[in-house]
């Protein structure tokens, strides 16, 4: 008898996918974590995600409302991902 074992669960955050240095490492990540837990990924912003990064994991993204105040989008922020937490669990 098989056992299958559950793969933990791991949100991953930053707040862009443009071009850089940083964003590949964060990507190389996601590819290597993948094969041993669930990723989901996280994004302040969707906009300008780089067409060189290729990956199936799902993406949230924290700034789905335009903001101007500094303490409000930080507010926005912390309830979505809180919410998106809780969904996830």
């Amino acid at each position: 008898m098989e056992v299958k074992k559950t793969k933990y669960k791991i949100l991953m955050l930053t707040t862009q996918l443009e071009i850089g240095g940083a964003e590949k490492v964060f990507v190389d990540h996601i590819h290597s974590l993948s094969e041993f837990y669930d990723i989901k990924v996280c994004l302040f912003t969707k906009q300008n995600i780089s067409t060189k990064y290729h990956f199936e994991n799902e993406i949230f993204e924290l700034d789905d409302t335009p903001i101007t105040s500094v303490f409000k989008r930080w507010k926005h922020r912390n309830k979505k991902l809180n919410e998106i937490i809780v969904q996830q669990k």
